[in-house]
């Protein structure tokens, strides 16, 4: 997958416009995008949990903009979420923004996938709470436990991780990376026989034509000199 970062521009509109764009030349090879950081990522200090609190129309006219125009108009398949705070939940465990927005009204049909997770940046995300909001992937490794300790003891949890399988197959079964191809592939060019018999009739032919056109061309100065 491959990822684009939201700091295009300050308008939310253009951002989204111009990543849109981005983002069908890069789905038209194959790759996946997800943009990051969704969303209020407003800075890059101190911001594990920080809570950004914001009114509606704010969140929806510049912040969400540049995350809804590269899926409802670039086809981006996948989002990063941020490790802000949308008031008091984490923005990978926000179900209005996983579920509601980027599924509901965006139309969505990748994973969503946490910031980095590890040590202290991860320390106040919840894995339960965030499989139960629709974010499907960590971004990063967990200790096992804190696997133990996040055990499926309640359906929910246990619907969300069916969920997050099932996403993330799919959206690896639709790229390119179902083409089988990595950094160790060899690829090597094979000729079938049906081919190879075409291009010795091909030959063949072209000798029988430059030999009746050498013929000729000899028989007709024969002519000329009698």
């Amino acid at each position: 997958m491959g990822k684009l970062i939201r700091c295009i521009s300050e308008d939310g509109t253009l951002t989204g416009l111009i990543a849109a764009s981005e983002c069908i030349g890069i789905e038209e090879k194959g790759v996946h995008v997800y943009n990051k950081h969704c969303v209020v990522n407003d800075q890059e200090a101190c911001r594990h949990g920080v809570g950004v609190w914001l009114p509606e129309q704010a969140l929806r006219e510049i912040y969400l903009r540049a995350f809804e125009l590269p899926i409802t108009l670039g086809g981006a398949y996948n989002t990063m979420a941020s490790f802000a705070r949308l008031g008091t939940q984490s923005g990978c465990a926000c179900p209005a923004l996983a579920e509601n927005f980027l599924r509901g009204e965006c139309g969505m049909k990748g994973i969503a996938v946490t910031d980095m997770w590890y040590g202290t940046a991860s320390t106040y995300m919840n894995l339960p709470q965030m499989l139960v909001a629709g974010c499907n992937l960590i971004d990063g490794q967990q200790e096992a436990s804190q696997l133990d300790a996040s055990k499926p003891n309640h359906a929910d949890v246990a619907w969300g991780m069916r969920e997050s399988v099932h996403r993330i197959l799919y959206t690896v079964v639709h790229s390119r990376a179902m083409n089988g191809i990595s950094a160790n592939t060899v690829i090597k060019q094979l000729t079938p026989w049906w081919q190879t018999l075409l291009n010795g009739l091909e030959i063949g032919f072209g000798v029988i034509v430059l030999a009746s056109v050498a013929w000729i061309i000899v028989t007709e100065v024969k002519k000329k000199r009698k």
